[in-house]
């Protein structure tokens, strides 16, 4: 990748600039070398991040840098890097990447670095191997010192043996430090041991508390058992000695009722001759008549009233009877019985089918297994009783010729001088023939084989009998089907209309609406004696005012009065009635309840021994039970007493000491302490180890080829041969200082020829040779790379112009 131009607005230390490098090597002269350093930052910032696009808000001077690059593919993009201007300091902002040829901008990601995304390496490579700094030291030991740290390092200003003597030196201060972080150690540990005490006496205070809250809780609750137990201990005992005040309490509750009535009834009496023309005098000359009238009236009415609600008693029955579906007779009863047991019955026998239609599959199973075992026999169902009869002569006769006496002569004259078979052989002949047909050896043979055939034939024709009768009650299932749907149909209809679910609750209803028909009848019964008496009260009731309309007209009543006074006195005998039933039940109440007093106070015994329903209640339990309680109680009052004044003596003995907050707050700092240092020690002896490992690393990946380049470098362009002049150890040792340098800067580019090398100059020594040799390996170096050298030096111009370099006007 070369530049080929670059243009920047308003820069640091440049202002603005328009540079155009051609293919050979160039060179750029600055006035001062500060504009060198601007070149050098402002392309370091090429590796910096981007400001955020909204901070250019808060700016108004903006400048710029542009790069135009081209790769080897003859690509050519540009670059625009934007800048703003932050107290005296420009801050990257945004970058543009366009393809010269296209047109078109590059994509570049917001995570990427511009430095990176150009030159394809990071900034430590660009620092070594594209920035080289050259300025002329003379003073010996720091030119070996430099060379030393990029032979150890690779690193000029890095020298490894001053890192180790720091990370050693700190190390020692870290370990003189043992015994003071040994004490922080242990005070860390007196802390957390105090800090574990005072929280477990905390804790314990805080269990001390409520174990006593606890007590001073179950000594009160059980004080108030106590005292309510001593004091219902004395209102039972003043009840066991008035066992009459419930009987007093009630003859008070008369009086008082007995007092209201009577003060009603005069308010109404009184009402009654102020409203109407009927005088108090006259009211009272009639007082017996009208309250005996009152009687009958209360009487007719109370009759009139109980037959009224035996008639609505009787029409709820007579409704219910109507709509329960029921007829209420035992026929009813045993028909919905039967037709239950039948259909009950017939779902028993269908349930047990199915059990018997597994039956019958098994026993058809059965009955093949036995025919196929019968077949094994099947010969021996030729065998008749004739034949068992011939067998068996046959047998007797082979017997008995093998026992006689002329047998055996007459077989061999029959074998041996006639040349025929002898009777034995004719007769086993005949016998094996038989034998062989039936495939047995001989005669037991042939018995046992026909008794297992006889015996597997009885088997088959059991089981085949089994399965006919299983066969058959199968077939019943229709008819128990039609059975079980007829007769579900009936109960359905009746349990429909009696509402009922099952036959149990049929039975229920049916057994309830008997029991309303009997109610029924009784509640008429009654009502008919009711109505004959309340007859008979009716007329004495009419008899009664037929009386009192005559008595009227004996005291000279008016006409037109008459209806109004009769309605009057009819008023005035009902009050007269209440009246005199309250008079006679107060005096009755008020002289026994006098006579049960006696020199008791009703009052004192109200106040003690109310509410009564609770006494009751605890009148149920035993003397011998609640004294048992009451001791129980009071002992064990006694014992949570006696806990509690330990608990609060244990509660005053605890020490104080100090609040955890304190403590955990001294704990952190020590702590804090403590883990600094541990954490600093770890830190140096991993950046120990760390640092030898990357020496170490560095020196076996790069040692032998930083030598082998430098060697290189310095025996073409610095042979001593070749100088008339011996050369001092100072020219040898910036020599050899550059060789490595240059080395230093192909190695960290891995021989990378597309990336230009900026070469700033410095200040220069005297020394031409020397001058002549770097000009000399710069001039060389820029046939496979370009070089761009930057000075304030003129002596430097000349020499370039000599080689050939061209300067860059800006």
């Amino acid at each position: 990748m070369k530049i080929e131009h670059i243009k920047g607005s308003r820069l640091k230390g440049l202002g603005n600039i328009t540079w155009t490098f051609p293919a050979s090597p160039a060179y750029l002269l600055f006035k001062e070398e500060t504009q060198q350093q601007s070149l050098i930052e402002l392309l370091l910032k090429l590796f910096s991040p981007q400001t955020p696009q909204g901070s250019m808000k808060l700016f108004n001077n903006i400048s710029f840098l542009e790069l135009v690059f081209s790769s080897d593919e003859n690509n050519h993009c540009c670059i625009r890097q934007n800048y703003l201007k932050d107290n005296n300091d420009f801050i990257p902002t945004s970058a543009l990447i366009k393809d010269e040829i296209t047109g078109q901008n590059v994509l570049f990601t917001d995570s990427s670095v511009l430095g990176e995304y150009i030159f394809d390496i990071k900034l430590q490579t660009f620092q070594l191997g594209v920035i080289v700094n050259w300025s002329d030291i003379e003073d010996l030991d720091q030119l070996r010192q430099r060379i030393d740290n990029l032979c150890q390092s690779g690193d000029e200003e890095l020298s490894p043996l001053k890192v180790k003597a720091c990370l050693g030196g700190a190390m020692q201060k870290l370990n003189e430090q043992k015994g003071k972080m040994a004490l922080v150690k242990a005070k860390y540990d007196s802390l957390r041991q105090e800090w574990e005490d005072s929280r477990r006496q905390q804790e314990e205070e805080r269990l001390l508390v409520i174990e006593i809250n606890k007590f001073q809780e179950g000594e009160a609750i059980l004080a108030n058992k106590i005292d309510s137990t001593i004091k219902i201990q004395g209102r039972l005992s003043l009840l066991n000695q008035n066992p009459d005040y419930r009987e007093l309490r009630r003859l008070q509750t008369e009086i008082m009722n007995s007092e209201e009535e009577i003060c009603r009834a005069e308010i109404d009496l009184a009402s009654l001759t102020s409203d109407s023309i009927v005088d108090w005098g006259f009211l009272e000359s009639l007082r017996e008549e009208c309250i005996e009238w009152a009687d009958l009236q209360t009487r007719v009415n109370r009759y009139d009233h109980i037959i009224q609600k035996l008639t609505d008693m009787i029409t709820k029955h007579e409704i219910f009877l109507e709509t329960c579906g029921y007829e209420g007779s035992n026929e009813e009863k045993e028909r919905i019985s039967r037709l239950c047991e039948e259909r009950n019955s017939a779902q028993e026998q269908l349930q047990n089918s199915i059990n018997l239609q597994e039956a019958l599959k098994n026993t058809r199973l059965q009955y093949s297994e036995e025919i196929t075992h019968l077949q094994e026999f099947a010969e021996m169902a030729a065998i008749t009783e004739d034949d068992q009869y011939r067998v068996e002569r046959w047998e007797k006769q082979l017997k008995k010729w093998q026992t006689s006496k002329i047998s055996r002569p007459i077989d061999r004259t029959l074998k041996n001088h006639l040349g025929r078979k002898s009777i034995e052989e004719k007769f086993k002949s005949r016998l094996n023939q038989f034998y062989e047909r039936f495939h047995v050896q001989n005669s037991k043979e042939l018995q046992n084989r026909l008794m297992k055939f006889r015996d597997q034939k009885k088997i088959v024709e059991t089981t085949q009998e089994q399965i006919t009768q299983l066969q058959n009650k199968i077939d019943n299932e229709e008819a128990l089907l039609k059975i079980v749907h007829s007769h579900n149909e009936l109960l359905n209809q009746a349990f429909f209309i009696t509402n009922a679910a099952d036959f149990s609750s049929w039975l229920d209803g049916w057994n309830s609406c008997n029991r309303k028909r009997l109610q029924l009848s009784h509640l008429h019964k009654k009502r008919q004696t009711l109505i004959e008496r309340s007859k008979i009260e009716t007329n004495s009731l009419h008899s009664f005012t037929i009386g009192f309309q005559e008595k009227l007209i004996g005291w000279n009543i008016p006409v037109t009065d008459r209806e109004d006074v009769l309605t009057a006195i009819f008023k005035a005998a009902h009050i007269l009635r209440t009246k005199d039933r309250a008079e006679r039940r107060l005096s009755e109440c008020s002289a026994k309840l006098q006579t049960m007093l006696s020199n008791r106070s009703l009052d004192d015994l109200f106040e003690k021994l109310e509410p009564l329903a609770e006494l009751e209640k605890e009148a149920l339990i035993s003397d011998e039970n609640r004294l048992e309680s009451l001791t129980s109680w009071q002992k064990e009052l006694s014992e949570m007493s006696s806990k509690r004044l330990l608990a609060e003596q244990r509660l005053k003995l605890l020490q104080k000491r100090p609040s955890l907050v304190a403590l955990e707050e001294e704990i952190e700092t020590v702590k804090k302490e403590w883990m600094s240092y541990e954490s600093l020690l770890q830190a140096f002896n991993d950046a120990q180890n760390l640092f030898e490992t990357s020496m170490n690393t560095w020196q076996v990946n790069n040692g032998n080829a930083l030598k082998y380049e430098a060697a290189k470098i310095l025996r073409e362009f610095f042979n001593q041969r070749e100088t008339r002049e011996p050369q001092s150890d100072l020219d040898m040792a910036k020599s050899e200082y550059f060789a490595y340098r240059m080395a230093i800067a192909q190695l960290a580019l891995n021989y990378n020829t597309k990336v230009p090398m900026i070469f700033s100059i410095g200040k220069m020594s005297d020394d031409q040779s020397l001058w002549n040799n770097i000009i000399k390996y710069l001039t060389d170096l820029a046939c496979s790379r370009q070089i761009i050298l930057t000075t304030t030096n003129l002596k430097v111009i000349d020499k370039l112009k000599r080689v050939g370099w061209t300067q860059i006007a800006g």
